[in-house]
C-alpha cells in the first residue's frame, strides 16, 4: 500500500513539474517577471526540481520515441495529462531538442530572473538555424549553470546501447536454441549407428 502511495505521489509530482515548466514557457510570452503568477510558478518550479532530484544532483526531461521521460523513466500518460505531455513533446521537437537537464545544486531560491531568461531563450530558439548551439551560447551569456541541453549524440548513444543489449540477448537465445537442436540430433545419430535404414540383420 505504501509503495502504491509513493508511486502515485511521485507521478503527480512529475506531472506537476512538466505542467509548471510548460506554464512558465507560455507565461513569459505575455507577462513580466514581477507578475504574481510568474513569481509563484518560478518558486514552485525550484521546489519541485529539488524534490524530484533529492537522491541525485540533476533531473532530466527528454523525448524518446515520441514520449516524455524523466530520468530515463517514461511518464505515466493519463487522460488528464496526455494533452499537456503531447504539447511539451511538440515544444521540444519543434526546436530539435532532445531534452533538458536541471541541476538543483546550481539553482538558488531567488533565481526567478534566470529561470525567465532561460524560458525566453528556449522560446526564441525555435527561430534559430541551430537551436542547440544558439541555446548553449545564450545560456552561457545569462550565466545559467543550472540548465543544460541534452545533445542528440547522448540520446542516440543510449538508444544504440539499449538496442545492442536487446540484439545480444536475442542472439544468445537463438544460439542456445541451435545448440539444443544440434545436441538432440547428435544423440539421435549415435543411437542409429550400425543399423542403416533398409538393411536386414539376417542378410
Amino acid at each position: 500500500m505504501m509503495n502504491e502511495s509513493y508511486c502515485e505521489n511521485h507521478n503527480l509530482l512529475r506531472e506537476m513539474f512538466v505542467r509548471l515548466l510548460y506554464r512558465i514557457l507560455q507565461t513569459v510570452k505575455i507577462h513580466r517577471e514581477n507578475n504574481q503568477m510568474v513569481v509563484e510558478s518560478c518558486e514552485k518550479f525550484i521546489i519541485l526540481i529539488r524534490k524530484l532530484s533529492s537522491t541525485q544532483n540533476n533531473l532530466t526531461l527528454q523525448v524518446m520515441r515520441g514520449k516524455l521521460y524523466i530520468d530515463e523513466e517514461k511518464l505515466l500518460y493519463r487522460r488528464e495529462n496526455i494533452t499537456l505531455y503531447d504539447q511539451m513533446t511538440a515544444y521540444l521537437e519543434r526546436r530539435g531538442l532532445q531534452g533538458l537537464r536541471f541541476y538543483q545544486n546550481h539553482l538558488k531560491e531567488d533565481d526567478n530572473r534566470q529561470i525567465l531568461n532561460a524560458a525566453v531563450a528556449l522560446n526564441d530558439s525555435k527561430h534559430q538555424k541551430n537551436p542547440y548551439e544558439w541555446l548553449n551560447l545564450r545560456l552561457k551569456e545569462y550565466g545559467v549553470s543550472w540548465l543544460s541541453i541534452i545533445t542528440p549524440e547522448i540520446i542516440d548513444r543510449k538508444q544504440r546501447q539499449d538496442k545492442s543489449g536487446r540484439l545480444l540477448k536475442t542472439y544468445s537465445y537463438a544460439l542456445a536454441s541451435v545448440e539444443e537442436i544440434v545436441n538432440k540430433l547428435s544423440v539421435q545419430n549415435r543411437a542409429g549407428i550400425g543399423k542403416p535404414a533398409g538393411c536386414s540383420e539376417h542378410g
